[in-house]
């Protein structure tokens, strides 16, 4: 896996997911073992595909990650 694959699962850990192996060729799939709901995320380098599979997480999980300070001030 690349670097920015290691940074979602981490992101995803933090909201009780954890890797649970791959589905199909380009996906992975995560379960959260707190309540049994699983996911799929695709193995793209798009930055926005990582935010849209994090939100969804969120949404699963109902809890919120801290939001990195991205703005120019």
């Amino acid at each position: 896996m690349r670097g920015f694959h290691r940074e979602f699962l981490k992101d995803a850990a933090q909201l009780g997911f954890v890797f649970d192996g791959y589905s199909g060729r380009n996906h992975i799939r995560l379960i959260n073992l707190e309540t049994g709901q699983q996911a799929s995320a695709a193995l793209t380098p798009s930055n926005r595909g990582l935010r849209n599979d994090l939100a969804k997480l969120e949404r699963l999980s109902g809890r919120q990650l801290p939001h990195r300070q991205a703005g120019k001030y």
